[in-house]
């Protein structure tokens, strides 16, 4: 198997070789953000191969991640085909390299970029849930004000990369909430914007079915009180990054839930969003009013962190 692999790879190389390369799309956002979701759902098209947020580097070629370095790692390649890509997807790539991603940067003509945006409350409170069950030393993500306005500066910085990179690339404010809560509108909205023809919501068996590593077939597994897919042999579950499940159903309720408005300390939160990033966002939260996304911010007008 090893030596197929290395086969296969060296095939890969001297194919991309050959071809022009793909452009590139990059989606900044924060952890806990939602964006593995966002991904995966882009992955599923064809065209687009989305990698993990563990490969940053777009000046390597796609020969060099295509058989391990995707959203899924080896389990994503499936029966994509190098030669048929036309854009390689990054995926908070700015937290591993901020220099190389710095949106005052040059990028490769036709580049796009998709600024992409949650709740920060509700971020905030992921990152403390996620903190307890997987990572307790994780002390930036503990349940803390200090860490809390840490996030808003975390936010803030995002919504100045997309005023910098629109003034010379095509960039795309996306929330989260609207990419779930109008999901196929949204991602026919993304493809378009990627200059791809649209594509209804893809079905995840239906992309993943055999393993990445030995080609058996999946099978479906529990574990975590959930629905895996995962090699008969290996019993690894597909997972993306931040154990990101793509068997788990799209949860329109769960984002929609206002249960986090009854969160202790939401009140001076969300005074500290408005206070933060402006009376705009922070109403565009509270009314959890996902039918449309979050407007354009206007020049300045959001406000700065005094």
């Amino acid at each position: 198997m090893i030596g197929s692999r290395l086969a296969q790879q060296w095939r890969d190389y001297r194919l991309a070789r050959s071809l022009p390369r793909p452009h590139i799309a990059g989606i900044y956002a924060q952890a806990r953000g939602g964006t593995n979701f966002i991904a995966a759902a882009l992955h599923y098209h064809p065209l687009i191969f989305a990698v993990n947020e563990h490969q940053f580097d777009y000046q390597r070629r796609i020969s060099a991640v295509f058989s391990e370095g995707s959203v899924f790692r080896a389990d994503g390649r499936q029966d994509k085909r190098i030669d048929q890509v036309r854009i390689v997807l990054y995926n908070k790539m700015q937290e591993f390299d901020p220099v190389l991603w710095d949106p005052r940067s040059e990028f490769p003509a036709g580049s796009r970029f998709i600024v992409y945006l949650r709740n920060p409350v509700r971020v905030h409170l992921s990152r403390e849930a996620y903190r307890r069950r997987h990572k307790p030393r994780r002390v930036e993500w503990v349940d803390t004000r200090e860490n809390f306005l840490r996030l808003l500066s975390e936010t803030q910085e995002i919504l100045e990369t997309h005023e910098l990179l629109r003034t010379r690339y095509a960039s795309l404010l996306l929330t989260h909430e609207y990419f779930c809560c109008q999901h196929e509108a949204a991602l026919a909205q993304v493809y378009q914007f990627l200059g791809l023809d649209p594509l209804p919501p893809a079905k995840p068996r239906d992309f993943l079915k055999h393993c990445g590593k030995c080609g058996r077939d999946y099978i479906v597994i529990e574990q975590d009180n959930q629905q895996w897919l995962a090699c008969p042999k290996h019993r690894r579950p597909v997972m993306g990054c931040g154990r990101f499940n793509p068997l788990r159903p799209l949860d329109r309720d769960g984002v929609l839930d206002a249960s986090w408005k009854e969160a202790p300390d939401v009140a001076p939160m969300m005074s500290e969003v408005r206070r933060v990033l402006g009376d705009g966002l922070a109403d565009y939260f509270w009314k959890c009013d996902y039918s449309r996304n979050l407007a354009e911010p206007e020049g300045r007008a959001r406000k700065r962190a005094a």
